[in-house]
């Protein structure tokens, strides 16, 4: 049997992608949480300026939340190819749904 992944490399991009996305998202969300050096306002359109600090608790809630789906998309993905976690579930509607908020939120991830 042919490994793909080596043969042809552009075979199991996505692999290839996950595998260099989640590190780099769990560090864009550890750092997000210990500087907390913006309100991702880009997370909701309910609330408006002025932002009260319970505004800002729950932008910063849904922002880890999202960045949270965005991770597991990834881990499925990766795991599903490699089984080498029983605890992360394959759930295409998951994947799908964490890979458009990586999408939506592209622009919002800085450099």
């Amino acid at each position: 049997m042919v490994d793909e992944s080596k043969e042809y490399p552009w075979y199991n991009l996505k692999c290839s992608i996950a595998e260099f996305m989640i590190p780099k998202l769990e560090e864009y969300r550890e750092e997000f949480i210990a500087s907390g050096v913006c309100i991702p306002t880009w997370v909701s359109n309910d609330i408006k300026e002025p932002y009260s600090d319970k505004d800002v608790e729950i932008l910063n809630e849904l922002w880890v939340s999202d960045l949270d789906k965005m991770i597991l998309a990834f881990k499925m993905v990766l795991n599903f190819n490699t089984a080498k976690d029983e605890s992360i579930p394959y759930n295409e509607s998951e994947i799908q749904k964490g890979i458009d908020l990586f999408a939506k939120y592209y622009q919002n991830l800085w450099d």
